[in-house]
């Protein structure tokens, strides 16, 4: 985006705005985020959002292998966070979700608020990022 810098600024005070703000801890918005991409087959997403994730944010290994691995109904999961990823999997397939689901695990307006939003983020990097072909940079500076 080096040449619409408006653009970079916009985009960065979204994803700033969108992950490092609110409620919801920033390990559940990138979990959303790793699901949305995974989901849409967004490699120009998905490892950036994998390495914020190891880098950034609080998140084992069984919650980490069953969200890698599609399964939202493991154990490894709080009810909370099964509800969020299973509401992320079907935005991202173009499902239109209920957010009822979210309403009867106990989310505020507020965090739902947020889980759209996370969810809007990772759909709109990842077609931002597989329009342009961009591939992810797996290693660490």
């Amino acid at each position: 985006m080096e040449g619409r810098p408006d653009l970079l600024a916009a985009n960065w005070a979204k994803t700033k705005a969108t992950l490092f703000a609110g409620e919801l801890p920033l390990t559940t918005k990138v979990l959303i985020g790793v699901v949305v991409s995974a989901v849409r087959g967004s490699t120009g997403t998905l490892a950036p959002f994998l390495k914020l994730l190891l880098s950034r944010a609080q998140v084992g290994r069984p919650v980490l292998a069953a969200v890698m691995e599609n399964r939202l109904d493991d154990e490894a999961l709080t009810a909370v966070e099964a509800a969020i990823l299973t509401f992320a999997r079907a935005a991202a397939a173009d499902l239109r979700p209920s957010r009822e689901g979210l309403h009867a695990a106990g989310l505020s307006d507020a965090e739902i608020f947020e889980v759209v939003a996370t969810v809007d983020l990772a759909t709109s990097l990842g077609a931002f990022t597989d329009g342009l072909g961009i591939e992810p940079e797996l290693s660490s500076p």
